[in-house]
């Protein structure tokens, strides 16, 4: 077999088409890392049809595997018998010998599980090679888990690239680095065209209290456009402080889009949730805002004990009566989701009704049980 691969090899270097190609392809059929290593080689070849067709034949042969066999072999070859050193010049032979970025991507991601130092210079000379704006994001992210702060700079000519993932990425990475020479940095996104980037330059600045945020949140929402709007609620979520649910209710009290509102008041019953008691306060005061919090988000809820003892009020039709026990199965007519109520009179199926009464409960921590104090007839 030896013999025979170092025959193609120099069939690699012919001029004649038909006979490296074939050599190409037949490398490529082998499957073996020794063959997989010759074809690695030809991507240096001067003819770009060469390099082209070897290309495109590794690409083949990547994704051959599945990921997960993929990332086994990567493993057995990078990481010692212990699995616990890494083997940094192999990590970078097989990252460079990589034709397919959605690998490529694999195992850049999968550098996070090794928690090693060693492969920062690694990653850093990938990103000043790396073109793939795919991989670009992944890496510039990558780079940032490890807390350097001497990767400031590098990472900072990326915040002027055209693709628009790269940016919001690297803002990502210098709030993993979590120093605050970052700062001067991340505050120029304020003014970036593309709400992620700015609301990622939010939320990253938010942790070292710059004063900035509060500025560029309140020009966001006065835009007047629903996206920029949706970018600001998403950053107004992630401080969570007073200021935060100040603004998010401002949203919901001047836009009367169903999208901003149904993602203002979401925002809001997650910080309520979190114990955020200027939230709380908001949520169990504000009748009208209950109601539709109830409707849209009670089956997609995890934590509905704060929503106990309130009173609220549903329009439904009575779907299936158990009379012995007193419990009248709901389907409400906005969310169309059933709910239990409790009642002493007898209704029939079929009635559609507006029940007032207090939430008492749920059945399997989800199914609603309502105490009915008054029950109107509708149909």
């Amino acid at each position: 077999m030896e013999k025979e691969l170092e025959i193609l090899k120099e069939d690699l270097s012919s001029f004649d088409a038909n006979v490296w190609k074939n050599a190409v392809i037949k490398l490529s059929n082998a499957g073996t890392s020794e063959a997989k290593a010759i074809l690695v080689e030809t991507m240096a070849d001067d003819r770009v049809e060469v390099r082209s067709f070897a290309k495109k034949m590794l690409e083949k042969m990547d994704s051959s595997e599945t990921p997960g066999d993929f990332l086994y072999k990567f493993k057995t070859k990078v990481f010692d018998q212990d699995n616990k050193n890494v083997d940094v010049e192999a990590f970078e032979r097989i990252l460079e010998g990589t034709p397919n970025f959605k690998r490529r991507i694999l195992l850049i991601q999968e550098t996070r599980n090794f928690n090693d130092k060693k492969l920062l210079p690694a990653l850093v000379r990938a990103l000043e090679k790396e073109r793939h704006p795919f991989v670009l994001a992944t890496l510039v992210k990558a780079v940032g888990v490890y807390k350097d702060e001497r990767v400031i700079p590098l990472l900072e000519q990326f915040l002027k690239h055209k693709d628009t993932r790269i940016r919001a990425n690297t803002i990502e990475a210098f709030e993993l680095l979590g120093s605050k020479k970052v700062v001067p940095v991340v505050v120029k996104c304020l003014e970036d065209i593309d709400n992620r980037v700015k609301a990622n330059a939010i939320k990253c600045l938010n942790q070292f209290g710059a004063i900035e945020i509060k500025k560029a949140l309140e020009d966001m929402i006065q835009s007047g456009s629903e996206d920029t709007i949706t970018s600001a609620i998403f950053s107004l979520r992630m401080i969570g402080n007073e200021f935060a649910v100040t603004k998010l209710k401002e949203v919901l009290d001047k836009f009367h889009s169903a999208r901003i509102r149904y993602r203002a008041k979401n925002a809001l019953l997650e910080l309520a949730i979190k114990g955020n008691e200027q939230s709380l306060k908001l949520v169990r005061e504000d009748p009208v805002f209950i109601e539709e919090l109830y409707l849209e988000n009670i089956i997609e809820l995890k934590d509905k004990s704060f929503f106990k003892g309130r009173n609220v009020m549903w329009v439904g039709e009575v779907i299936f009566v158990i009379p012995e026990e007193r419990l009248f199965i709901m389907k409400d007519s906005l969310s169309h989701e059933k709910f239990v109520m409790l009642y002493d009179g007898v209704l029939i199926e079929s009635e559609v009704v507006e029940v007032t009464g207090e939430l008492v409960d749920f059945i399997d921590g989800s199914l609603p049980i309502l105490k009915a104090e008054g029950v109107s007839k509708l149909v």
